[in-house]
């Protein structure tokens, strides 16, 4: 999610606390996070090893996806903005065994991503070959369009002299004669790896090419802010920018040199990266690359980020940012790694100054890189029959990969979901027979009602060997405790109870429409939520008057709200409120 993202960013960055909500747990413990309108309604399970957190979601196609996020980044995420309390059972475990569950997990994710990303290099075979047959452009390569083929740049040229010096004064040309070769060699449908290998080429041939014509760095990609980050650099920063552009250009020449077959996108962004620095130490000025150069993806409707929340974000960020800015530059070495933080950070504060202006904020894949797209024109020598046999191959691939994603990964509520996943990789860190030594006892995953995370989280707590059992409180829960303290009496329970009179919460459409809480309650649960069924009943005529000036948002939140009244009736909640802003320094 691109807001905790941020926020974790700029706390990589800034070395600023994550949010407080209670203490951490131990090195491995299940969470289970209560249940909230919205994904995971039915309450959600989580492994979490040290401060790294494992959990399943259901992915777009029927598919479970494994998902990897650090503890302060899904902490902020369900308890904080979606306002769900987290139980956590820490297991008593020795550390050898929670090292081989940590490598299993571990192996599980990168095994998705890369059948995951399997699939998305074969759908784009499928659409390069569509583009050829059809006579239009192929899709823009990522990367290609970090550099711009106009005047000679100056410290491309020192590059430049510097590959001639190490690598002889022919060596780009012989690059170039060589990949030139291989893209004139190239028939669709013929090799492994589809068209991987092709695309690799011409992203290859355009970093040689840049280099060669000592090509600068492209407008558009490059990053535009104001406020502090627009501020000077001091003397040591820019002896920083300095240094790190000479260990950008080892890094280039280093790869020049590399034998790994997907260089071409490092390399361009190492010659990308040495320009913007050795630019930023030149003109006392930070130029950094924009992550979300070429990138237009919006959240789906309705989730969308507020001006209001923008601004506040922003100025949340910024001061971080600005601060690591100066942490970033003050290292000895060149970190690659915290260096991608500055730039994501600044670019998420960028994109927040805009939203604050009421501009549409973007969503931004966790742990981007700037990678600015640009098409690259190329044509093979091919026929149209050979044209249409290479895409009934690519097709087919892609159903042969389609169809191993379902065998392995097809989601079903009951036998394969966030548990019994989760449960099943618990149990094959060890071998059969070491189970029950390692966990106390032996998961069944999907047996009985185990399916159903807190019926499973019960019986994980009663049968595996558990040490210590905490709790993450949600946000209004944190905000309730501390306005008990400060501002202790009826009046302030009575208020925080209504959605109308909160002052922590304030009602949102995508919530549903509601008049009590009722997740701090239980005997008077029936009664509130009749009140709620009432209130949502009510909204609703009204939402039918409004339907034709507001698209029916009105109509839909109180036919949510009646909805999910229903269980209050039978003493459950689900829905409990979420938050567009939680400030990333929680107050204790």
């Amino acid at each position: 999610m691109l807001r905790s993202g941020a926020c974790l960013a700029a706390a990589l960055l800034a070395g600023a606390a994550a949010p407080v909500y209670a203490d951490d747990a131990g090195p491995l413990a299940w969470v289970y996070i209560e249940a909230n309108t919205g994904g995971s309604s039915g309450g959600h399970v989580a492994l979490r090893v040290a401060d790294t957190v494992y959990h399943v979601q259901q992915a777009p196609g029927g598919l479970f996806e494994l998902n990897r996020d650090e503890w302060t980044t899904f902490r902020h995420l369900y308890a904080g903005l979606q306002n769900r309390t987290l139980a956590l059972a820490e297991l008593d475990m020795s550390a050898d065994d929670v090292e081989r569950v940590e490598r299993r997990l571990a192996k599980a994710f990168v095994t998705q991503r890369a059948e995951l990303d399997r699939r998305r290099q074969l759908a784009l075979d499928v659409t390069w070959i569509e583009s050829w047959r059809e006579g239009h452009p192929p899709p823009a390569l990522a990367g290609a369009g970090l550099l711009a083929p106009a005047a000679r740049d100056p410290d491309a040229e020192a590059l430049r002299a510097r590959v001639y010096e190490v690598r002889g004064g022919d060596f780009l040309a012989r690059e170039l004669a060589r990949v030139e070769a291989e893209l004139a060699a190239f028939e669709p449908g013929r090799g492994e790896g589809g068209l991987e290998p092709l695309r690799e080429a011409l992203l290859l041939r355009e970093a040689l090419l840049a280099l060669e014509q000592s090509a600068p760095l492209a407008e558009a990609a490059l990053l535009h802010f104001e406020g502090l980050l627009a501020e000077p650099l001091t003397h040591a920063e820019r002896e920083a920018a300095r240094a790190f552009a000479g260990a950008q250009q080892e890094a280039a020449l280093a790869l020049l040199a590399s034998q790994r077959p997907d260089r071409a996108r490092p390399l361009l962004l190492a010659l990308a990266r040495h320009q913007a620095l050795a630019r930023s130490a030149a003109s006392g000025n930070l130029v950094l690359l924009d992550p979300y150069a070429g990138l237009d993806a919006l959240p789906p409707e309705g989730e969308g980020t507020s001006p209001s929340a923008a601004a506040k974000l922003a100025g949340e960020l910024a001061p971080l940012v600005r601060k690591g800015r100066t942490q970033v530059l003050a290292g000895s070495d060149y970190d690659e790694t915290r260096y991608n933080l500055l730039e994501l950070g600044a670019a998420v504060l960028a994109e927040f100054e805009r939203g604050a202006r009421g501009a549409p904020v973007r969503k931004l894949p966790r742990h981007a890189s700037p990678a600015a797209p640009r098409v690259v024109a190329f044509a093979p020598r091919a026929t149209p029959e050979a044209l249409a046999r290479a895409q009934a191959t690519a097709e087919r691939a892609l159903e042969a990969q389609e169809e191993r994603l379902a065998a392995r990964y097809a989601y079903g509520v009951v036998r394969r979901n966030c548990v019994t996943e989760l449960a099943r990789l618990l149990n094959d860190s060890f071998p059969p027979a070491d189970v029950a030594r390692a966990l106390g006892a032996e998961l069944e995953p999907g047996a009985g009602l185990g399916f159903i995370p807190f019926a499973f989280f019960d019986e994980a707590k009663a049968r595996l060997r558990v040490g210590e059992l905490a709790e993450v409180a949600s946000h209004r829960e944190h905000e309730l405790a501390r306005l008990s303290r400060e501002a202790p009496g009826l009046g302030t329970r009575v208020a925080e109870s209504m959605t109308l009179t909160s002052s922590i919460y304030t009602p949102r459409p995508r919530d549903s429409t509601f008049l009590f809480f009722t997740d701090g309650v239980f005997w008077r649960r029936p009664l509130l939520g009749l009140a709620n069924l009432g209130y949502a009943a009510g909204s609703s005529v009204v939402g039918l008057a409004t339907a034709p000036f507001d698209g029916g948002e009105r109509l839909r939140a109180a036919g949510a709200g009646v909805w999910y009244s229903l269980p209050e009736l039978a003493f459950f909640n689900i829905r409990k409120g979420t938050f567009e802003y939680v400030p990333a320094q929680a107050q204790e």
